[in-house]
């Protein structure tokens, strides 16, 4: 259980260490938190049936037993596993993302403090069970003040000035400006979090992941249409930027040809990619970077860039191409919309 909550992180050390994204150690924390969970099943149901077997009193002493504060908390750790195992679903996920989320969380503290008072009043500290709760509890609070650390260094006191917009021609789509309080160097396919708290007191915990360009909430986007000048002034706090994935993005720095497939609002992702491909080209070779470490990750040896785009709204279309893809086709940037 502890390796699927370390998986589970933001700020997951493994993510710098291995060059691999979010997305994958998510995966693996998926799945890790299904092994750890079938384990937890097996082992309640084990021990159950043990009471039945030759030598054991049976039913009576099964009772007497499950009577016990320790044993009850075990039954407890297990079925908050399974639920928020299987509360974890897919479409669950993407229809009432934060209430999962609560759940979820709530779920598998429940479980910790049902693992914690199942072990320690009956075995004490005696066969070192608890060490593997430290270890959980310990990758649990990194990860929490990781993300305090860089909310509180980002924007110091009173947040980020953010300003949205509405795209013209486009009734769901927003563009989020953000002018940090304190600067840092954008990379391909980095990415924030941002947290609205002027959007409500429930809504301060909340962040949303952008890709340094994204769209948002539905209260956003209420607050914008009632505002009469369709513009949007907030206090935000940003929570990174997070490296670019490594193991995705070397190809794009070694191959000849690159090409970039993008679907509607998918194109934030991308345009990252593109612009340091853009800003490799006007600085003659060597990607526009603040620093020469960043820039020497940046550097392409693409000779032939292609972007293939395709959206629904062809307002969305003209309002990046006028936005951020202005100069592309002089950068030599094949635009396929």
């Amino acid at each position: 259980m502890s390796i699927s909550i370390l998986f589970a992180g933001r700020n997951n050390l493994l993510i710098a260490l291995t060059g691999w994204s979010q997305t994958t150690f998510l995966t693996l924390h998926r799945w890790t938190a299904r092994v750890a969970t079938v384990q937890a099943v097996v082992h309640s149901i084990a021990y159950t049936l043990a009471y039945f077997e030759p030598g054991y009193e049976g039913a009576s002493a099964y009772a007497a037993k499950a009577a016990e504060p320790f044993y009850w908390w075990g039954i407890i750790a297990t079925i908050a596993l399974s639920l928020a195992v299987a509360f974890a679903v897919l479409p669950l996920r993407v229809c009432v993302y934060e209430s999962f989320l609560i759940l979820h969380i709530a779920l598998v503290i429940l479980a910790l403090v049902g693992c914690w008072y199942h072990l320690v009043p009956h075995f004490g500290f005696e066969y070192g069970y608890q060490v593997w709760l430290y270890i959980c509890f310990a990758f649990w609070s990194a990860d929490r003040l990781a993300r305090i650390l860089r909310i509180a260094y980002y924007n110091r006191p009173g947040g980020s000035r953010a300003l949205v917009q509405a795209v013209p021609g486009c009734d769901a789509i927003m563009q989020v400006t953000v002018f940090p309080r304190v600067a840092w160097g954008f990379g391909p396919a980095q990415h924030s979090f941002l947290y609205l708290p002027r959007l409500g007191w429930f809504k301060f915990w909340e962040s949303h992941p952008f890709s340094v360009a994204g769209g948002i909430t539905s209260a956003l986007q209420r607050r914008l249409q009632s505002s009469p000048s369709g513009t949007l002034e907030l206090s935000v706090y940003t929570e990174g930027p997070y490296a670019g994935h490594r193991a995705t993005l070397n190809p794009l720095f070694t191959a000849d040809t690159v090409l970039c497939i993008a679907g509607f609002i998918g194109i934030t992702h991308v345009l990252g990619v593109v612009q340091a491909y853009q800003s490799q080209v006007a600085g003659g070779g060597k990607a526009g970077e603040e620093d020469d470490k960043t820039a020497s990750r940046s550097a392409m040896r693409a000779k032939r860039f292609v972007l293939a785009w395709s959206a629904r709204e062809w307002a969305l279309l003209e309002h990046v191409q006028r936005e951020f893809l202005n100069q592309a086709a002089g950068d030599g940037v094949e635009c396929l919309f």
